[in-house]
């Protein structure tokens, strides 16, 4: 698996015990852009603050997996948390209106660790879970 700027050294082992042990067939996209909004006139500001404003606002999804059923949008962490949580539900609205609009998708939050609290959590906002 390549190396990505936003991928934690620890992510990347992560990311590798889960793709080694699940072997979900499909199309495997690593650190997948989402569309950023940028505030209106952007062009009115200099080029250092369009970089800046861009790097921000921007949001990836760690591994998108395109097969011809749904899709998978799969969140990387040490430790399950709300955060991940957080940023799944949001790049999920995000996928389904404006990448691929009504297309089918499965989120997983996969980690090393998640408490009893986190796999209730995830298991009631319909998100499936996987430590390694």
């Amino acid at each position: 698996m390549p190396k990505y700027p936003h991928f934690k050294r620890i992510e990347t082992e992560i990311a590798k015990r889960f793709i080694r042990k699940f072997r979900i067939p499909g199309n495997y996209i690593f650190d997948f852009r989402l569309p950023v909004e940028l505030p209106p006139r952007i062009e009115q500001y200099p080029p250092n603050v369009r970089r800046a404003l861009r790097a921000l606002k921007a949001r990836r999804i760690d591994i998108v997996i395109e097969t011809p059923e749904l899709d998978y949008l799969v969140e990387i962490k040490t430790r399950a948390n709300a955060y991940g949580v957080g940023q799944l539900l949001a790049y999920n609205e995000i996928y389904t209106t404006k990448v691929k609009p009504g297309r089918r998708t499965q989120l997983l939050l996969v980690c090393e660790v998640a408490d009893i609290y986190m796999k209730k959590a995830c298991k009631a906002l319909g998100i499936t879970l996987i430590e390694v």
